[in-house]
């Protein structure tokens, strides 16, 4: 819940629970997204992580991240761990198929340096 605006979170979460069920108007999509309105925030924090990784490869040449790495934003995990659990989800099955063609866009390394 948004914090600083309780009625804005609530307005917030209400409009995300409708667009889930299909009972918002296009006019109303339409206009929240004009504003940048985000969905689905897991996966914007998925995109933000991605989009990190895509910045570290760029730096570093590799997607085989580092214990010490850490990142600038103190509200992101660190992209160590999101690059563990990213394999282990894969290795698992359970990540999204979508995820999956997005690193393997970029040569992500599934297996851990040892």
């Amino acid at each position: 819940m948004y914090e600083a605006d309780n009625q804005l979170g609530k307005w917030v979460n209400t409009q995300r629970q409708f667009y889930r069920n299909e009972a918002l108007s296009v006019d109303r999509i339409e206009r929240l997204e004009s504003i940048g309105f985000v969905w689905d925030v897991l996966d914007m924090q998925w995109m933000k992580n991605y989009n990190q990784l895509l910045v570290y490869k760029k730096q570093h040449k590799s997607t085989q991240v580092l214990h010490s790495y850490t990142s600038a934003e103190k509200k992101v995990p660190r992209l160590y761990n999101w690059v563990i659990n990213q394999r282990f989800l894969y290795k698992n099955g359970k990540l999204l198929e979508t995820r999956v063609e997005y690193l393997n866009s970029i040569d992500f390394e599934w297996e851990a340096e040892k």
